[in-house]
C-alpha cells in the first residue's frame, strides 16, 4: 500500500517559472513535509535563472538540508515534523 508522503517540487529558478516569493507563499500555504527545489541556476548549465540560494534564503537555516548528492530516500517514518527545503546536487 502506497502512502502520500506529502512532498513538493519546487519550480524555483524565476524568471521562466513562478517568482520566489509567489512560490513560498504557496509553500506555506499549503505546508508540505519535504520541498525540493528544481530548475535553478547551476554552473554547468546554460540558463540565466536564480541559484537555489534564493529558495533557501526563505526558510530558516535549521531547515534547509544540503543532500549532498542526486537523489535522497524518504519514507513516512523519516518524513520531518515542519517543512525541510532537501536541495539535492544536480546530476548533470
Amino acid at each position: 500500500m502506497h502512502q502520500k508522503l506529502h512532498e513538493k517540487f519546487a519550480l524555483s529558478g524565476g524568471v521562466h517559472n513562478i517568482e520566489v516569493d509567489d512560490m513560498k507563499k504557496a509553500i506555506d500555504a499549503i505546508g508540505p513535509k519535504i520541498v525540493i527545489p528544481m530548475h535553478y541556476f547551476s554552473p554547468k548549465g546554460r540558463l540565466k535563472i536564480l541559484p537555489v540560494e534564493e529558495i533557501a534564503g526563505r526558510f530558516p537555516a535549521g531547515r534547509v538540508v544540503r543532500v549532498g548528492g542526486p537523489e535522497v530516500e524518504v519514507t513516512p517514518a523519516t518524513l520531518p515534523a515542519e517543512t525541510r527545503l532537501y536541495i539535492l546536487e544536480q546530476s548533470r
